[in-house]
């Protein structure tokens, strides 16, 4: 029958007409089945179970069936599996028909209250009126107030042996310990991608209907991993196309890229044409895919592409055969760090269009910038071309005179005009220092307490203040500007005092001296209120720390 058809009742989405009826008909999760089947085999049953997950994997419908299972009448030996109920007894069909008395569901989203876990503990005293089992099922119960967390405390330790507690959460972590500790867990996977195809093709063969696989690999796609989003989307999707499922119109439903245009749009970045991957995405967009979706896409794209160089015997069931041919020519001109950028500026993109007033220029911007880094080498690149330490540049004095008579080209290809001698001493370095740099020449004078000095050498310690990569920053500079290679090194302890200590220890000790001058004591004793302005020419109150 069409999904569209409607009968005489109300229509049933999907999700509900196909919610499973028995443990066989729940998908991706046969670890919880094993577990709970073996606890009912061998009447081990837990008296409290909690079952946590992200939405639609199956986490009431499992409460459901375990109920069903505990309370069916029939015997152990026509059941076969303990887990299997025979759907004829009065236990059974009573459930199917949502008309237990014994199995009570409870939403602790709309009864979060003290006085309704009250209620409810002082029903579950009484032996249940026709099944085996009185069974509450919870449902979010990470809702539930404290005070009825607390209040549900007691009963939960030691329940009466006819009471079952099933709780069912999609916030685990709100859910406080001492409820945890005196339950069993189960932790719901998200339904793998190829399991909801399956599924859902199975549903649409019971609804005769032949769809594409491709448009039911997308549905499942964008279910991310659960079964009642993605029987949402094919609820949807049918009715958008009633006589079938074509990829096309899924596509443009779900606002996706095509993946060949996406392609396309990757290439065009790679090469650096601007133009043309600004061309692509209007198509793209014209096409009514989401921006946020199409750089969704580009990521997914790039950690393909990247399994594809880095782990090339690793395949993704998701990737057709002609799209990975097509993958691997793409693949052949890119390297791993090209693509980790990629990756990167694709992730800071993607939070910039969803926070962007203007998705479609943010986007547009994200793919400027993308074609115009691609041309860039990468820093291993950088540094496997960049030329060794060469030795000292002689001074003009010392150099040969062959070298002093050398044309132009020869002495631009020997060494730069401009290579400065080694500064002597500590202090010379500092003074050449603040000539070229004077952030890096503070730091130099405040933060590095020497151990030792040599032209070319220099160890010190850090101070607090300094920052994490001063000698390298010093070690490239200094041999930037003097054509030498220079060993710089950076201790966590020792040292003497920093050139500022220094300079102002020396500075304080010949204020001292001053005032000690007899000349200067008889002056100031003379005149009241008189005091030393400067020992140089510069006021004493704009020295740094005097």
């Amino acid at each position: 029958m069409s999904t569209v058809e409607q009968s005489s009742g109300s229509y049933h989405v999907l999700a509900r007409r196909y919610r499973p009826s028995s443990f066989e008909d729940l998908v991706g999760q046969e670890g919880l089945v094993r577990v709970l089947s073996h606890a009912l085999q061998t009447d081990r049953f837990p008296h409290a179970l909690i079952l946590t997950g992200t939405r639609g994997v199956g986490k009431t419908t499992t409460a459901r069936l375990v109920a069903k299972a505990l309370n069916c009448t029939a015997p152990r030996e026509s059941r076969g599996d303990m887990m299997s109920p025979c759907g004829t007894c009065e236990s059974c069909v009573s459930m199917a028909a949502s008309q237990d008395l014994d199995v009570i569901e409870m939403d602790a989203a709309s009864n979060t209250g003290v006085d309704d876990v009250r209620e409810l503990i002082e029903a579950g005293r009484y032996r249940p009126m026709t099944c085996r089992f009185k069974v509450y099922i919870v449902d979010e119960v990470h809702m539930l107030s404290k005070s009825a967390f607390n209040a549900l405390l007691k009963t939960l330790e030691e329940p009466p042996a006819h009471l079952k507690f099933i709780f069912a959460t999609t916030e685990i972590h709100k859910v406080p310990e001492t409820i945890l500790s005196r339950c069993m867990r189960f932790d719901l996977r998200r339904i793998e991608e190829d399991t909801l195809a399956a599924y859902f093709t199975k549903i649409l063969e019971k609804e005769g209907i032949k769809p594409e696989d491709e448009a039911v690999r997308l549905i499942a796609r964008a279910a991310n991993g659960s079964a009642r989003d993605g029987l949402s989307l094919l609820d949807q999707a049918l009715h958008l196309t009633p006589g079938g499922l074509e990829m096309g119109q899924v596509r443009d439903m779900l606002h996706l890229a095509d993946r060949t245009q996406i392609l396309d749009l990757f290439d065009a970045l790679v090469a650096g044409q601007v133009t043309r991957a600004l061309e692509e995405f209007t198509r793209l967009h014209a096409s009514s895919a989401d921006p946020q979706e199409i750089v969704k896409e580009l990521l997914e794209l790039t950690h393909d592409l990247t399994l594809l160089i880095s782990a090339p015997d690793f395949k993704r069931p998701s990737v057709s055969s002609q799209e990975s041919a097509r993958m691997g020519q793409t693949a052949a001109s890119l390297t791993v760090p090209v693509l980790a950028r990629f990756w990167q500026m694709l992730l800071k993109g993607l939070e910039e269009i969803r926070l962007s007033p203007l998705a479609h220029h943010a986007c547009e911007m994200l793919l400027v910038r993308l074609a115009y880094v691609a041309a860039l080498p990468t820093p291993q690149e950088i540094l496997s071309h960049a030329p060794q330490n060469a030795p000292a540049v002689p001074t003009q004095a010392s150099a040969p005179s062959s070298q002093q008579h050398a044309g132009p080209q020869q002495s631009a290809t020997t060494a730069p005009a401009e290579a400065a001698p080694l500064p002597q001493s500590l202090e010379d370095l500092l003074a050449f220092i603040s000539t070229k740099d004077m952030t890096l020449a503070e730091h130099l004078r405040c933060d590095a307490r020497p151990i030792h000095y040599a032209p070319g050498h220099f160890k010190f310690s850090p101070g607090p203040s300094a920052p994490r990569l001063l000698a390298t920053q010093l070690r490239t500079r200094l041999e930037d500007w003097t054509g030498a290679p220079w060993r710089i090194e950076m201790e966590d302890t020792g040292g003497t005092q920093t050139l500022s200590e220094q300079k102002q220890e020396a500075f304080q000790a010949r204020l001292e001296e001053v005032k000690e001058d007899p000349l200067v004591k008889a002056a100031l004793a003379c005149l009241p209120g008189a005091r030393i302005e400067s020992l140089d020419g510069t006021p004493l109150n704009t020295r740094k720390g005097a």
